[in-house]
C-alpha cells in the first residue's frame, strides 16, 4: 500500500545526481525526568529500535525511488556512487546504518557459493545468513562538520546562541507562556526562574515519550504540551536562525557545498551519483533557514530533505522535496526549478567565506524582539520593483520640473 501511494510521486528518468539530508530516528530524551527511569536502557538521545526501524524504511523507500522504479543506483552497493556522511552523534550514525541496509537489503547480495572458513574449528552446520556489508569506513565520520552543525567550525555562534536565550527578546516569548511557566512551577514547587528553564526539559522529554507510547506526569496535559512545543520553536527561531544575517550563515557551508556538486555534475567531473548525509533536527532548520525560509514545526524524527538534479531537453534544473512534500524553491514559479535561476538566487543567500562571517556574528546588535525569520524576497522581484519605485521617482521629479519652469515664466 505504502510503495502504490510512493508511486504516485513522479521520478524523472532524467535524474543525474541527488543529496538527502535526514534527521536521526526517534531516540530518547536528553534530559531524564522522573517517569524517563527505566524506561530507556540506552541511555540519554540513545537511538531506539523505532529509530533504527524509521530509517531501515527510509532505505526501503529509497530502493524504490532510485533503484526499483527508475534504475539510478546500482542494485548492489557501489562506494564509487555513494558518500555517506554521519555527525559524529551515535544516533545519526546508527541511523545511517539502518538506512543504507533498507536500501541494499540482504536478499541483493550477488550470488555466489561460500565455500571458505575461518582458522579456527567452526561447525559447518551454521548457515550464512546471506547480507551485504557495507564497510565501516564507507560512513565519514567528521569530527568537525559545519555542514552539519554550524556551531563545529564556529565557536562564535555557540555563544551567540547563548547569548539569546539570556536576551530580552527570548524572556518576551516566554512570558507569551506565562500560563504553562506557572504549571512547571506550582508542580515542582520552584522558583519562575527555575521554571522557565525547566519547561524546555519537559517538552524534550514528553516529544520521545509520546512517540513512543510512553505516559507521563498527567499535570501536563495536552494543552501544555501543545503550548510548550509552540515555545520551543519559537525560542529555537529567535536564538538560534535570527536576524537574517545569522539565517543565512547557518546553512551557507552546506549550500556552499551543494554549489560546488552541481558544478561539478555540469562539468561532467562528478564521479559519484548520490550524497547522503545523517544529522539533526538543526541541520533541516539551518538548510530551509538560509534558503530564508521558516520551519514552524520541529523537523519530525526522520525526516529527511531531497535535492534532486535532473536534466530535461539540456538543462538541468533541482527539484526539493521534504518529506516527500514538494517544496518551491524561493523565485521559481514552480516545484521544476531551473538551475541557473536557483544558483543565481542562493548565490546572494550564502556567505562564502563562513570564517569571516562568523566573526561577525558577535558584532550583531541585540534585537528587542524578533522571532522569525523573514521570508527572502526573491531576486528578480526586488530588481523588478526596485526599475518601478525608480521610474516613479524620475517621473515625479520631471513632473515637479515642469510645473517649476511653468510657475518661473508666469
Amino acid at each position: 500500500m505504502i510503495f502504490l501511494l510512493l508511486s504516485a510521486l513522479q521520478v524523472y528518468s532524467e535524474l543525474v545526481y541527488f543529496v538527502e539530508v535526514a534527521r536521526h530516528g526517534a531516540r530518547g530524551p536528553s534530559n531524564f525526568m522522573p517517569w524517563d527511569q527505566g524506561r530507556w536502557p540506552s541511555g540519554e538521545s540513545a537511538l531506539t529500535p523505532e529509530g533504527m526501524r524509521q530509517h531501515y524504511l527510509i532505505g526501503q523507500y529509497l530502493r524504490f525511488r532510485y533503484i526499483t522504479n527508475n534504475p539510478f543506483l546500482s542494485n548492489t552497493y557501489n562506494q564509487s556512487e555513494l558518500l555517506l556522511v554521519s555527525s559524529t552523534k551515535d544516533r545519526a550514525y546508527q541511523s545511517l546504518q539502518s538506512q543504507i541496509l533498507g536500501l541494499y537489503p540482504n536478499q541483493t547480495i550477488p550470488n555466489r557459493q561460500f565455500i571458505k572458513y575461518p582458522p579456527l574449528h567452526v561447525s559447518e552446520n551454521l548457515s550464512f545468513n546471506a547480507s551485504q556489508f557495507i564497510p565501516a569506513w564507507a560512513i565519514v565520520v567528521n569530527q568537525i562538520d559545519p555542514m552539519l552543525h554550524s556551531k563545529d567550525k564556529c565557536p562564535d555562534y555557540d555563544v551567540y546562541e547563548k547569548k539569546r536565550k539570556n536576551s530580552k527578546g527570548n524572556e518576551k516569548i516566554i512570558d507569551k507562556y506565562a500560563e504553562e511557566v506557572k504549571v512547571v512551577q506550582e508542580r515542582y514547587n520552584i522558583t519562575e526562574k527555575e521554571a522557565r528553564k525547566m519547561i524546555f526539559k519537559i517538552i524534550g522529554s514528553i516529544r520521545s515519550n509520546k512517540f513512543a507510547g510512553y505516559d507521563w506526569d498527567p499535570v501536563f496535559d495536552e494543552k501544555f504540551v501543545e503550548r510548550s512545543q509552540e515555545l520551543y520553536m519559537e525560542s529555537k527561531t529567535f536564538t538560534g536562525y535570527s536576524p537574517d544575517y545569522v539565517a543565512r550563515f547557518v546553512g551557507s557551508d552546506f549550500w556552499n557545498d551543494f554549489i560546488r556538486q552541481v558544478e561539478e555534475v555540469r562539468n561532467g567531473q562528478m564521479k559519484l551519483k548520490a550524497s547522503i548525509y545523517s544529522a539533526h533536527d538543526t541541520t533541516l532548520m539551518s538548510i530551509f533557514a538560509t534558503l530564508g525560509m521558516t520551519l514552524h514545526i520541529q523537523p519530525p524524527f526522520a525526516s529527511i530533505i531531497l535535492l534532486e538534479l535532473h536534466k530535461e531537453n539540456g538543462n538541468f534544473f533541482i527539484q526539493m522535496l521534504y518529506n516527500m512534500q514538494n517544496i518551491e524553491l524561493p523565485g521559481c514559479p514552480n516545484e521544476k526549478c531551473p538551475i541557473e535561476k536557483f544558483l543565481n538566487y542562493i548565490s546572494r543567500r550564502v556567505f562564502e567565506d563562513t570564517d569571516k562571517a562568523c566573526k561577525g556574528l558577535l558584532k550583531l546588535k541585540e534585537e528587542s524582539y524578533t522571532i522569525s525569520i523573514v521570508d527572502e524576497v526573491p531576486p528578480d522581484f526586488i530588481v523588478i520593483n526596485s526599475a518601478i519605485v525608480i521610474a516613479e521617482i524620475v517621473l515625479l521629479l520631471l513632473v515637479s520640473y515642469k510645473k517649476f519652469i511653468s510657475s518661473s515664466q508666469n
